[in-house]
């Protein structure tokens, strides 16, 4: 018996073809690769080498692993909120009074508590 019919003992031709078909266009695609393909003259890019199917993941080493598990640290409590910036009319002219107070040191007791008076 030829070679040429052996697929008839056990599988239909047609679907003997079509596996023959599959398996030669997939020898093929794992030994394709592109010559390097080139935009401009000054720039060349590398040459696509395709990854084989069976290919796993890439082996890493055991002090990446442990950077990759390590927990991001938060902190526990969470950063103040900015205050509120005051910009109203009696806000000022408190705040005016107390850089005057603290400008002439004066005394805040009440025994001795003064107005003062801003010059302008």
């Amino acid at each position: 018996m030829a070679p040429e019919d052996q697929h008839t003992e056990f599988v239909p031709k047609a679907a003997f073809d079509a596996l023959k078909l599959k398996y030669e266009r997939l020898l093929r695609a794992q030994q394709y690769t592109p010559a390097a393909t080139t935009t401009d003259d000054s720039t060349q890019q590398p040459a696509y080498v395709p990854t084989p199917k069976d290919a796993g993941p890439k082996p890493i080493t055991i002090e990446e692993y442990k950077r990759r598990q390590q927990a991001i640290k938060r902190p526990l409590t969470p950063p103040p909120r900015e205050k509120r910036k005051r910009a109203g009319r009696r806000f000022q002219q408190r705040r005016a009074k107390a850089i005057l107070y603290h400008q002439l040191n004066l005394s805040t007791s009440t025994d001795t508590k003064r107005e003062v008076q801003k010059q302008d």
